[in-house]
């Protein structure tokens, strides 16, 4: 005793004590497994009395309801089955038999695994990128219950807001060109930008009223270039 308890004190130390965990928590999930598919036969086995090798059908309905809840959701029958039905003992009719009841019995097992909510027990919950901590949907991104009332920015509320908690989380709908104010009319009708009289001559356009008279202002004059000769000054002897 003292020997394996050494051992196991070894391992534990070299190894880590993730792994050795694990390894407890993976048998100790496989034995309840078991023992939840034998408590299973046990309730059932009356509704299977008239099959023809009932010990054979019952490890394997025990296999199908374990092999679901070990993960399986699929509950497909092995190919083949179990090594100790491929020996020479088995080759005969009545060894095809046990077989064939031992496959029967791991698919009724498998579905009455189904049935009593046994499949997807042992795996680990997946999030997927959200949007916020009230995101449901398996992290489809979509507002939950949390986020109930709130109102994401957009064009008529570029800030979003809680000013309804209560609400029902619909957003308002953006503006059409139909909803936006007009412009009234002008009092005098159509406002033609080139009014022309009866006589279909135009009508000279009022002058500037100013205040200064016209010689005060003059088209300004560019300074023109010097030329060569005014530029340069030849030097006095």
């Amino acid at each position: 005793m003292t020997h394996w308890l050494g051992m196991l004190l070894l391992v534990s130390t070299t190894t880590g004590c993730g792994h050795l965990f694990d390894y407890v928590d993976s048998t100790a999930y496989s034995i309840k497994c078991k023992h939840r598919a034998k408590m299973a036969w046990m309730d059932t086995r009356d509704l299977y009395g008239c099959v023809s090798h009932p010990y054979n059908f019952g490890e394997g309905f025990r296999a199908g309801y374990m092999d679901v809840c070990m993960g399986n959701d699929t509950g497909c029958t092995p190919a083949v089955p179990p090594r100790r039905y491929w020996s020479s003992c088995y080759l005969n009719c009545e060894g095809q038999a046990k077989a064939m009841a031992w496959s029967d019995g791991f698919a009724h097992g498998a579905l009455a695994a189904s049935c009593d909510g046994c499949g997807g027990q042992c795996h680990v919950s997946m999030f997927g990128c959200s949007t916020g901590s009230g995101s449901g949907g398996g992290g489809t991104g979509e507002f939950g219950t949390a986020l109930k009332g709130y109102r994401p920015p957009q064009a008529n509320n570029p800030y979003g807001n809680y000013n309804d908690p209560y609400g029902d989380g619909e957003y308002d709908p953006e503006p059409t060109l139909n909803d936006l104010p007009l412009a009234p009319p002008p009092e005098s009708g159509f406002d033609d930008p080139n009014p022309i009289d009866e006589d279909e001559e135009l009508v000279p356009e009022a002058p500037m009223e100013t205040g200064l008279p016209l010689e005060v202002w003059r088209q300004p004059e560019m300074p023109s270039a010097p030329r060569a000769a005014e530029a340069y000054h030849a030097p006095v002897f």
